[in-house]
């Protein structure tokens, strides 16, 4: 059984995100264990610059709201140099997700989780076009 950590279990999202997942077929445990590990980031932050991923080989899927196109190009920037930092022990990726699409995140959590081969991707749920990253 696939098992997924997520990192503050009590916010609205991250209930939704375990809702979605148990129907999938995981089950939410805790950190040491698991095959992907879901840490939330609050509107308009950045992971820390002394993010450490942890222990073992699960990836990780960093989840932020979304905000501004700005911002989701810093965040970018920020996930390929934590993948490379991590690679090839670990695979880092980030869901930006605007709040009408927060049915499809557990979804997109799962394609990480076996998507072998994906790290330092974003996923944009929106229903807006995205802007143009190059």
């Amino acid at each position: 059984m696939k098992q997924a950590w997520l990192s503050d279990a009590q916010l609205p999202l991250a209930r939704e995100v375990a809702r979605g997942l148990k129907a999938m077929g995981w089950t939410v445990g805790d950190k040491v264990n698991a095959d992907i590990r879901v840490e939330f980031l609050r509107a308009g932050a950045l992971p820390p610059a002394d993010f450490q991923a942890g222990d073992g080989e699960g990836s990780v899927v960093l989840v932020a709201p979304a905000t501004t196109h700005l911002y989701l190009s810093e965040l970018s920037l920020q996930v390929q140099g934590l993948a490379v930092a991590q690679a090839p022990a670990r695979r880092i990726n980030a869901i930006v997700v605007e709040s009408a699409q927060t049915d499809r995140l557990a979804l997109a959590i799962d394609w990480f989780a076996g998507a072998a081969m994906v790290t330092g991707q974003i996923i944009l749920l929106s229903d807006k076009p995205a802007p143009a990253l190059l």
